[in-house]
């Protein structure tokens, strides 16, 4: 019995790696495409392209990545986009780099967004303060959910992205010693919202 249940294990584990190794090496289409979308200049807004820092370009380097800096009237914030579509382990989230980096979260708050909801949050570190308006999305639906988002992921490469889209994040800053009226923001930049 024991020589029949190593086999079995033996066998399931092989399969386990094959389908993981196929998922692995299949090529996404479109990758990248979403952020194509989203537009750099348009009626009331203007933007443009940043470079990466030397450390983003090394983390970055598998997956499609767009930051920008966007004026909305008055309002002048930095978007970073990340598509997962190339790398499932591109997004996490953002609560993580921001405690790395030494803030620390003092407030937390839902908003309503087309197709869902996003996480505005209020930072500090020392005498600094910042906010930041992040959510994640498959192209329909928005959320602030990483585990929810590995599930996208997951179901996105078991259909081998024949369903839907791999997820995105996206993650809205305010440019240093400004605030932004996020909740105006969506009637002002619908484009935003087409990726």
């Amino acid at each position: 019995m024991k020589k029949v249940f190593r086999k079995l294990l033996w066998t399931l584990l092989s399969v386990a790696v094959v389908v993981g190794v196929v998922l692995e090496l299949t090529p996404h289409a479109g990758s990248g495409s979403r952020l194509n979308d989203l537009p750099l200049t348009g009626l009331g807004f203007a933007g443009r392209d940043l470079p990466l820092n030397e450390s983003e370009q090394t983390l970055f380097r598998r997956t499609s990545v767009i930051k920008r800096l966007y004026q909305v009237g008055a309002d002048r914030f930095i978007l970073f986009a990340i598509d997962s579509t190339g790398d499932r382990h591109a997004i996490h989230d953002p609560l993580y780099c921001f405690r790395g980096a030494g803030w620390a979260v003092s407030h937390e708050t839902l908003t309503p967004l087309p197709g869902g909801f996003g996480k505005i949050v209020q930072l500090n570190r020392g005498s600094q303060s910042a906010e930041a308006l992040y959510w994640i999305t498959d192209g329909h639906l928005r959320h602030a959910s990483a585990l929810r988002a590995w599930r996208q992921s997951m179901a996105y490469r078991l259909h081998l992205a024949r369903s839907g889209h791999a997820p995105m994040l996206v993650l809205l800053q305010p440019v240093a010693g400004q605030s932004v009226p996020w909740d105006k923001l969506i009637d002002r930049f619908p484009g935003l919202f087409a990726i």
